[in-house]
């Protein structure tokens, strides 16, 4: 099935005047002034119809009267001419029709003869003058969403003959409602109208209703149908279905066809962003692969291969994996490329599973064995949520299934840093660590780093604590305020007494290159600090830096606030001694 959706055309509507009207009532006499009014209609769509006002007494009424009408193409508008009758049924004066091709063009402007019903010749003397100005509704459909189309073919044995139209629209979106033109006189109409249902989304049902129109007391539903969204998305359908509500228990039908069009997504472009690293590029960069389970270190290259194959890697610069729990890695399992951004002082590290065409990542190295189908190769960020965490460690999930949810993509590897697990098949885990590969010029750097800090701030007011085991560190995670955690470095230092007045906070790594740095000048900036943005980096073997405050403006509160805290504790000291034995 094909579908084009049917064109809207917003119609603006002026009726200006009449002339030459004669009551019907009285043309034996020759001819009165009457009440008219004139009703304009879309022909075949009674329902989309509007009315002038009555200008009483007159033969040459002036309304002047504009509305808009939404029309369908192809659609004539029809004008009929009326004498107003309080006490009776209202007489017709006559009518004219304007053809779609008339008005949808250029428009138009000009006066009609009025064609009598009772006589069906035209009425010369009776004119009527009206413009009309077609404005198209643009269809600006969105290219990215779901589009429906309907077509209602014809319906068959309904249980009244006078003016049957049907309806489609989805429950609770009137806009989308679309509409049939009106066929009299028949049981089986046929009306073939096909358009858009604008506003359809994934997941809407359509009614179907089929109405009999009537001049008056509103129209009367004949049967209706709703279609769930599943019977026809995404692949349409097209078919006659049986209608409910039928009078007199008949068996009513509508023959209808619906189309969905589901757009197509654009297929994501991957970029192997360290496609450039090849086999050839062999030479050492400043990370180290770290074994949980044993403690060793293997020196990473730039292209760095992983497996269990001596014969296929070289053992002085891969990294052979044979111990008693890598039976599941494969011979060639896994390549590291790491190479320096254009900033020298930054690197970039991914990790790439070994496709079953024996490809790193890009195309960029070659070798048989294919990735192991047991366990894969999967990455744990140092960073990963902690609902996660609470989850492995409460064994709500196993770190096999943990794992699995970061598995390294097959095309362009994954991201790793310094802090971030690997797994290798199952059970060989590997930490990335930083490495320095030059020692004594390290070292040289970062004594050079702190003479120049030594110029610009006093070394009085600065505080080192290198982390130097599990219970330091356990001491430091369990801090929750920023106070807390300059009292723990500070009594970890040997200096309990000195006032916890700090102002910024740097964590550094191993070697001392900053983490990152926290800054804040106020006790209520202090107080509201999340220090979790600084333990996240604090690990053991880390330096937390601290740079102490002497300015009055932060000193006094903090000496406030500890004479404070004494206060209380003194408070619940005596509390204590006052409970009997």
């Amino acid at each position: 099935m094909s579908f084009a959706s049917g064109a809207k055309v917003k119609l603006k509507v002026t009726v200006e005047s009449a002339s030459g009207l004669r009551r019907p009532d009285s043309s034996l006499f020759g001819g009165g002034k009457g009440d008219p009014y004139v009703k304009c209609q879309i022909v075949g769509r009674p329902y989309s119809n509007f009315k002038t006002e009555v200008h009483r007494k007159t033969s040459e009424p002036a309304w002047n009267h504009m509305e808009s009408l939404q029309v369908c193409a192809g659609d004539d508008v029809e004008f009929l001419v009326f004498d107003c009758d309080q006490n009776g049924k209202d007489e017709l004066f006559g009518r004219c029709t304007i053809t779609y091709d008339q008005y949808f063009s250029s428009g138009f402007n000009s006066s009609l003869i009025l064609v009598s019903d009772a006589q069906k010749q035209p009425k010369e003397k009776a004119m009527l003058t009206v413009s009309l100005e077609a404005q198209p509704i643009p269809a600006t459909p969105n290219t990215n969403s779901t589009r429906c189309f309907v077509r209602m073919v014809s319906a068959g044995s309904l249980s009244s003959q006078k003016a049957p139209y049907a309806i489609c629209q989805v429950p609770s979106k009137p806009k989308t409602r679309f509409i049939t033109k009106v066929k009299s006189n028949t049981y089986d109409p046929t009306w073939d109208e096909e358009a858009e249902i604008v506003g359809y989304e994934a997941g809407d049902d359509l009614k179907f209703t089929v109405m009999d129109h009537r001049d008056s007391g509103g129209p009367e539903v004949l049967g209706q149908l709703l279609v769930a969204s599943q019977e026809f998305h995404p692949d349409g359908h097209e078919g006659e279905l049986v209608l409910s509500g039928v009078k007199l228990g008949g068996l009513s039908t509508i023959m209808v066809a619906i189309d969905v069009v589901v757009p197509v997504q654009p297929k994501k472009v991957e970029v192997d962003p360290g496609a450039h690293v090849t086999p050839a590029d062999r030479w050492p960069v400043p990370f180290v692969l770290r074994s949980l389970e044993t403690g060793r270190v293997h020196q990473l290259l730039a292209f760095t291969k992983v497996g269990r194959s001596k014969t296929h890697l070289d053992p002085q610069i891969d990294l052979v994996i044979d111990g008693p729990a890598s039976a599941d890695v494969s011979r060639l399992h896994a390549v590291v490329k790491v190479w320096q951004l254009p900033d020298s002082t930054q690197w970039n590290l991914r990790i790439y599973p070994l496709h079953s065409q024996g490809l790193y990542g890009a195309g960029s190295g070659h070798g048989p064995g294919g990735g192991h189908s047991g366990g894969g190769t999967s990455v744990q960020s140092v960073k990963a949520s902690p609902s996660i965490i609470d989850r492995l460690n409460s064994g709500t999930i196993t770190r096999s299934e943990y794992f699995r949810q970061h598995c390294v993509e097959q095309h362009i590897g994954s991201e790793i840093a310094p802090g971030s697990i690997i797994r290798f098949g199952i059970h060989e885990m590997w930490m990335v660590d930083r490495y320095a590969l030059f020692q004594r010029c390290q070292l040289a750097a970062v004594a050079m780093g702190a003479t120049k800090s030594l110029v610009s701030e006093d070394p009085t007011e600065v505080r080192h604590l290198v982390v130097p085991n599990a219970a330091a560190h356990h001491a430091l995670q369990g801090c929750r305020k920023w106070f807390d955690l300059m009292r723990v470095v500070l009594e970890w230092l040997g200096e309990p007494d000195e006032p916890p007045c700090v102002e910024s906070i740097e964590v550094q790594d191993e070697l001392r290159n900053p983490i990152s740095r926290h800054v804040a000048l106020t006790l209520e900036e202090q107080d509201s600090y999340d220090v979790m943005k600084i333990l996240s980096d604090v690990r053991i073997g880390t330096t937390i830096r601290l740079k102490l405050c002497s300015d009055p403006r932060l000193l006094a509160p903090v000496l406030q606030h500890l004479d404070d805290h004494r206060a209380k504790m003194d408070k619940i000291f005596l509390g204590r001694e006052d409970i009997p034995d």
